[in-house]
């Protein structure tokens, strides 16, 4: 009878001890990160860093031009945070309210540059170069959607280039920047605009000018917690790692420009 009873409190406080257990288990969180598609390499790098301190977090990145992203958060896709590669859908978004008030950070800076398979294309040295008549197809991200392609454009007006490109019908537009420069580094097209991050990831083109800081609007990337999240503080937790100290020394290895803090 000692030993039947004693077996039963022995199976009432391993169960007591498992329940106890599940209680204070927490449950593992998935965040669901859009970014522009400028963006890959280096929030890959930022995923890894940020999951390896956050533990009972996973980071699923999804990546596509800014345009697009902006679109699918107005349609009401799930997603917890937002890193364009412009202003102006963040814009478009925070007077929808569809951000979280006081969650958008200024993340990044970058630049312009053409890029061209150089030993094709000698003559190409500066941005005037493209209203040689030997260019024959340019390649730009479409500026409806794709930030890059919106600063090349306004690049391109600066120079008094891009009607005459237009209306020549030299101008090859992709859906984003990565697809801009594979048409490049597959002979499609003569030259293109991108950032000068996404060059850097190409061994196969070269920088053949840099766009003047005057012929080109300031390339910020901010980044927001989207409204409808529903892991908002993670959300945060993920936007604070990426403006720190450490995650603006991922963001310079990949070749952003950090920017000050609380921006």
């Amino acid at each position: 009878m000692h030993q039947c009873f004693g077996l039963l409190l022995s199976l009432l406080l391993v169960a007591c001890t498992a329940t106890s257990d599940l209680r204070v288990a927490s449950p593992q969180k998935t965040l669901t990160v859009a970014a522009a598609t400028s963006l890959t390499d280096a929030f890959k790098a930022i995923k890894t860093s940020y999951e390896a301190q956050h533990s009972g977090v996973t980071v699923n990145l999804s990546f596509a031009a800014s345009g697009l992203v902006q679109k699918q958060i107005e349609q009401g896709a799930p997603l917890d945070v937002f890193a364009s590669a412009a202003e102006r859908q963040m814009d478009a978004l925070e007077e929808q309210n569809l951000l979280v008030q006081g969650s958008r950070k200024t993340f990044a800076q970058n630049e312009l540059v053409v890029v061209a398979i150089a030993q094709q294309t000698p003559w190409l040295t500066q941005l005037s170069d493209l209203g040689d008549r030997r260019l024959k197809r340019l390649a730009i991200g479409n500026p409806t959607t794709v930030p890059a392609g919106e600063y090349a454009q306004a690049a391109l007006e600066t120079a008094n280039l891009y009607t005459q490109l237009k209306q020549q019908q030299k101008l090859v537009l992709g859906e984003n920047v990565r697809q801009v420069l594979a048409y490049v580094e597959q002979g499609n097209v003569d030259a293109a605009i991108i950032y000068a991050t996404d060059a850097a990831t190409s061994q196969k083109v070269q920088v053949v000018s840099k766009i003047p800081a005057d012929s080109q609007l300031p390339i910020r990337y901010p980044i927001a917690v989207v409204k409808q999240s529903q892991s908002q503080q993670q959300a945060q937790d993920f936007i604070n790692f990426v403006t720190s100290s450490q995650g603006q020394q991922i963001l310079q290895k990949y070749g952003f420009v950090p920017v000050g803090p609380n921006r």
